[in-house]
């Protein structure tokens, strides 16, 4: 889902954007928003399938608590190591 996301938000935007312009100036807006789209295609076409999104979110909510103080240090082993960065 995190590959297709951003391709249809850019659909999204296109169609809204493209209707305020000009017809010469639209013309090339939407030359733009395919060549950006085939872009995020090409993306989503060389998808090995292994979503990265779950290490994402887990490394957030780490560092969150790091900067709160509320990360449980024995269970964290990353828990040191970012508090000595920061």
């Amino acid at each position: 889902m995190e590959k297709y996301l951003p391709l249809k938000l850019q659909h999204q935007l296109s169609e809204t954007v493209g209707e305020c312009f000009p017809r010469k100036q639209k013309q090339k807006f939407y030359e733009i928003s395919r060549a950006m789209a085939e872009v995020l295609r090409q993306d989503i076409l060389k998808d090995s399938g292994v979503s990265r999104f779950k290490t994402k979110v887990l490394d957030l909510i780490t560092a969150l608590r790091v900067e709160v103080d509320l990360l449980n240090h024995e269970k964290t082993g990353k828990a040191e190591y970012h508090t000595n960065c920061l």
